[in-house]
């Protein structure tokens, strides 16, 4: 559904990236998003999301948007939830990032060229 929102308008697919699902039903999708510019951009071209979920679902499908934390919950201490797909994109690039770091503190060619030139591996860095 995001694909799609992002093919045809990619502002709108970075701004759904944002959102938190909360429930979809047969008629509605109600996403949570952080107040803001993306929130705002999103509400303004509701109609716009909304036809593209009418295409996607092949039924109208109505947009609620709820902003800010959830109900009852303050932002700085709330617990983890689930997230929003940027949250997830990021957590997973860390997560690689993570990997191929340890990979190449690990490597034997890595580890014998600081051997060799008696220094140690104190960080890597992605190109």
């Amino acid at each position: 559904m995001v694909a799609e929102v992002e093919r045809t308008a990619p502002a709108l697919g970075t701004a759904l990236k944002q959102a938190v699902p909360l429930a979809a039903t047969d008629s509605e999708v109600t996403l949570r998003m952080p107040a803001g510019m993306q929130a705002a951009s999103l509400e303004r071209r509701r109609g716009e999301v909304e036809a593209i979920f009418e295409k996607v679902f092949g039924r109208p499908m109505r947009l609620v948007v709820v902003q800010g934390a959830e109900a009852g919950r303050d932002e700085a201490t709330a617990a983890p939830s689930a997230g929003s797909i940027a949250e997830v994109e990021r957590a997973e690039r860390a997560a690689r990032s993570a990997e191929v770091r340890a990979k190449a503190r690990t490597h034997p060619n890595i580890q014998e060229a600081a051997r060799i030139l008696g220094g140690d591996v104190k960080d890597v860095e992605e190109l």
